[in-house]
């Protein structure tokens, strides 16, 4: 490999923003989008390639068969389904004439600096990626390539320094499958490890030259070992135990007091990624995931989006008899709107314009809800919805 820039990578490159590239792999992070919809997505960008460097002739034509084949799919269905959560979700609109991606803006803060910089990707590892890598494969291709391979003056240069830390962070894989991915990577020949002194190893992670020369072929076999054949000498290492001697000076027995609220393990911030049983109870902790539902466009900004949003929670909340937090997300990526009753609506008007934390019926000695009365029932109702629909 050489380190001197080049022009062009062999193959060509097709300029991303990295802030795509980071939205695209968060929206499959939040199952808005699967993995094999963000293979047709990098598909779709290399037939936009394809028909940009062909001669200038008759009017491009795009096929569902085409775009199979380079995620080698023989079959059309899952991809014709792949295209419409791409659709639904924004970020393509495919037709047989043209192929256009709108504007994407990853929903996380990006704390590396690399959002706004133009990233020159190889074709070869587009449609490498596009035929089928695994998920900690991808992630850590696209984490090097944001790292290490850049577009200055004309010219492509492949060098630069990656931490298996960052990797793991941002793309939300494991350490360790980050660093054994990247030893796949060494094999197939695409990248490989420089010298580099234990000072820049701590503050930026290993130097390492991506080969913009190589032919795309995975000459080092599957990066999964066979059934057959699996060695413990292959299988990750334990994680150490960085602290094996903590001294614990609490004498009392586990547990806690009646009455007192265990906050010995924090409750984690509300993501869509893995809503909580305590996320459809709390109206602070919906407000948070109804505000980035709106940023990736799942639902309107608004009173009236936030009505629908909790609306679909009560749904969950109401229906689901062990996950209602997966049950909202499904719902909520399916968009099933027309699921909602009035009685799911009431529930969440009242509790919109009530407490913070959802409150529950007294219990009988049995431990049985209790009925309310029905003019109890009626009366909050209607002053509950009154209170809520009057103006500001």
């Amino acid at each position: 490999m050489s380190t001197e820039p080049i022009r062009k990578p062999a193959g060509g490159y097709i300029l991303f923003r990295a802030h795509t590239l980071l939205s695209a792999w968060e929206a499959q992070r939040s199952t808005i989008i699967t993995l094999g919809d963000l293979r047709v997505w990098l598909a779709c960008h290399e037939l936009v390639a394809r028909r940009r460097a062909a001669p200038r002739g008759p009017r491009a034509r795009y096929t569902v068969a085409e775009l199979a084949a380079l995620v080698a799919n023989r079959n059309e269905q899952p991809v014709q389904a792949s295209l419409r959560r791409l659709e639904r979700a924004g970020f393509v609109h495919w037709s047989t004439e043209r192929i256009t991606f709108p504007q994407q803006t990853t929903a996380r803060i990006d704390r590396s600096g690399i959002a706004n910089r133009l990233v020159p990707v190889p074709r070869r590892v587009v449609r490498f990626l596009a035929r089928g890598a695994t998920r900690s494969v991808t992630a850590t291709m696209l984490g090097l390539v944001l790292r290490c391979v850049f577009y200055r003056d004309g010219l492509c240069t492949g060098v630069g320094m990656c931490k298996a830390s960052w990797v793991a962070s941002t793309f939300g894989i494991d350490e360790r499958s980050a660093k054994r991915a990247r030893a796949f990577l060494t094999e197939l020949g695409w990248l490989e490890a420089l010298d580099a002194s234990q000072w820049r190893l701590n503050r930026w992670g290993g130097m390492f030259r991506v080969n913009l020369d190589w032919n795309g072929r995975t000459t080092a076999g599957p990066s999964l070992t066979p059934l057959t054949t699996v060695s413990a000498i292959d299988l990750s290492p334990p994680e150490s135990h960085k602290q094996p001697l903590r001294a614990y000076n609490h004498q009392k027995p586990p547990g806690r007091e009646s009455g007192v609220e265990d906050r010995s393990t924090p409750v984690p911030a509300p993501s869509l990624r893995n809503i909580r049983t305590e996320d459809l109870r709390r109206r602070d902790r919906l407000l948070a995931l109804h505000a980035q539902a709106c940023v990736l466009g799942l639902v309107e900004v608004g009173e009236a989006g936030m009505l629908r949003f909790a609306s679909l929670a009560a749904r969950a909340r109401r229906v689901a008899t062990r996950n209602a937090g997966g049950m909202l997300a499904w719902l909520l990526r399916e968009r099933c709107w027309n699921f909602i009753t009035l009685e799911d609506e009431d529930r969440a008007r009242r509790w919109l314009a009530g407490p913070n934390r959802e409150t529950s019926r007294p219990r009988s000695p049995s431990g049985r809800k209790t009925p309310m009365p029905v003019a109890a029932v009626v009366r909050s109702v209607l002053s509950d919805h009154m209170h809520f629909e009057q103006p500001a």
